[in-house]
């Protein structure tokens, strides 16, 4: 059942999670508009020190100059740059953006899937709460959580494919290495602290408006029909196989480094067991615990 009331969705992760999948789904009801992105990146690069490097505002000289310096180039990256720059520079710009998306004829949903929104404070998210509000737009937030252990694994696995340092992965050498430093890292912390972002979304927009899944259930039918009937979208079952950036790279990892990982993230699959005891089955669990 699809409602008629206008939609912002605000999707906090987690990063490797499936909300690539759950965009695509969501943005392919025919009365969905998210726009140019899926990953706006607005309020992370304004708010948070480890995504500053996502901060392409105008009003900066030097942003000014890389864009001249690269919109030959990077074509569709470049279009996507100056679009969060425009929306960062006026938050303003952000709001008439999205109200512009679901102003459209038989347009109603309408959303910005960024997973490192996971770490913005309470401040920031009552600020997008009450601004949709204040148009008549309900906000409906979601965000999904995985397994610790493999959720850092896969994200250290992109990094390494990506070559990317920013976020805390050394992108040659070791990588039962790579990944211990990832997991100990502000990135780390910021991007998977599950505990942090389950309470600021319940506190800001209440139970009721968020919608809390398991990467493992995901794609089950029940679930996928839940997830829709949460949103007023239109339930596509026939879009549960359709799957986005899976990774490509089995990049092996010692079961010695999965338990040094599953110690350092302890209190997530403390939290987890007390809010989600499904997650004590479906998680990874030590031998002394499987015994």
């Amino acid at each position: 059942m699809t409602s008629d009331k206008k939609t912002f969705v605000l999707g906090l992760g987690a990063q490797k999670a499936g909300t690539s999948w759950l965009y695509h789904y969501l943005n392919a009801d025919p009365a969905a508009d998210f726009g140019g992105l899926k990953e706006y990146r607005v309020w992370d690069a304004l708010e948070l020190p480890e995504m500053s490097y996502f901060d392409v505002r105008p009003s900066k000289p030097v942003n000014r100059l890389v864009v001249a310096l690269t919109s030959r180039v990077r074509g569709r990256a470049s279009n996507a740059w100056k679009l969060r720059g425009h929306l960062q520079d006026d938050p303003a710009n952000y709001f008439s953006y999205f109200k512009e998306r679901l102003a459209q004829p038989g347009i109603r949903m309408t959303g910005d899937v960024t997973p490192s929104y996971s770490g913005l404070s309470a401040p920031t998210l009552c600020t997008i709460r009450d601004q949709f509000a204040q148009a008549g737009i309900d906000v409906k937030v979601f965000f999904i959580m995985r397994d610790p252990v493999t959720r850092a694994i896969s994200a250290a696995r992109m990094n390494r494919r990506k070559r990317d340092w920013r976020e805390s992965v050394p992108p040659f050498g070791d990588f039962d290495r790579a990944i211990l430093r990832y997991a100990t890292s502000t990135h780390h912390n910021l991007i998977a602290n599950y505990e942090h972002t389950v309470t600021q979304a319940r506190s800001v927009f209440g139970a009721q408006n968020v919608y809390l899944g398991l990467y493992e259930t995901m794609f089950q039918l029940e679930e996928v029909e839940r997830v829709s009937t949460f949103m007023g979208a239109a339930y596509m079952p026939e879009r549960v196989k359709k799957r986005f950036y899976e990774s490509r790279s089995e990049q092996p990892v010692k079961e010695e480094t999965k338990h040094k990982l599953r110690e350092l993230f302890d209190p997530t699959y403390q939290f987890a067991a007390r809010e989600f005891p499904e997650t004590k089955e479906l998680w990874f669990a030590p031998r002394s615990a499987q015994t």
